[in-house]
């Protein structure tokens, strides 16, 4: 008799330990995932610049782009979902030419990097930023008007970013 009194409760424990499994597994909504990394060319050596205005450069050479929010055709990520996210940059400037580019969300700057060079060599610069956003924001890089930007095959100008975790 002992042994059905106490077999009841043992079950139930295992019973209360599977619902509470289940529970966890459905508070745990979907995260995506997201993350992109991208040079400006890749290739060659090239500089872009000496705009008259502002252009949103395009990161052509795409090393990841998982969840497909980054566009390389306009330069764009596009949030899939609220979150936070991390994004970083690098870019470089060679020969006599000033750099000068900065993180947008939304069309407004965030960080920026430059470097005025009157020293005829190479200059480069690298920021980074955490921010919140709602699904279907818009993060880029700017080159700033009448500045320049170089990459080559080894992709020193580049823009990454990914998602830290769903708000």
């Amino acid at each position: 008799k002992r042994c059905r009194a106490f077999k009841p409760q043992i079950m139930q424990r295992k019973e209360r330990k599977k619902v509470h499994i289940h529970k966890k597994d459905v508070s745990t909504k979907y995260k995506p995932n997201v993350a992109f990394s991208a040079s400006l060319f890749g290739e060659g050596g090239q500089t872009l610049g000496g705009y008259n205005s502002e252009v949103v450069l395009k990161f052509q050479k795409v090393f990841v782009n998982i969840g497909h929010a980054y566009n390389p055709s306009t330069g764009m990520f596009t949030a899939p979902v609220r979150g936070v996210y991390y994004f970083g940059f690098s870019a470089f400037a060679n020969g006599k030419n000033a750099m000068g580019v900065h993180l947008r969300k939304n069309g407004q700057n965030i960080v920026a990097a430059y470097d005025y060079n009157n020293s005829h060599k190479d200059v480069n610069g690298a920021n980074r930023a955490i921010l919140l956003l709602e699904k279907g924001d818009q993060v880029n890089i700017g080159l700033w008007s009448g500045l320049s930007i170089f990459d080559s095959y080894n992709s020193v100008s580049t823009f990454s970013g990914f998602l830290l975790f769903k708000m």
